[in-house]
């Protein structure tokens, strides 16, 4: 598998079901803990890539935007 493919099943993992929220900057500190070198807007676009094709949601409510596995 390639490292943004492993990358993105890390980042997946890491998203907790609602109602717990994680911040894009939690996923990139434990993405770095993991042994992923990125930057944290590029975990930022990768959040909402993968929103497009999975059942994750942010909220939109003040800063910073919480991430979750959509209840259900």
């Amino acid at each position: 598998m390639s490292d943004t493919t492993l990358r993105h099943l890390e980042t997946l993992r890491i998203i907790p079901r609602y109602p717990r929220k994680v911040t894009a900057d939690e996923v990139h500190e434990q993405l770095h803990a993991a042994g992923f070198n990125i930057g944290r807007r590029s975990v930022e676009r990768d959040l909402h890539k993968l929103s497009s094709s999975f059942a994750i949601s942010c909220d939109e409510g003040p800063r910073p935007v919480g991430w979750f596995w959509q209840a259900g």
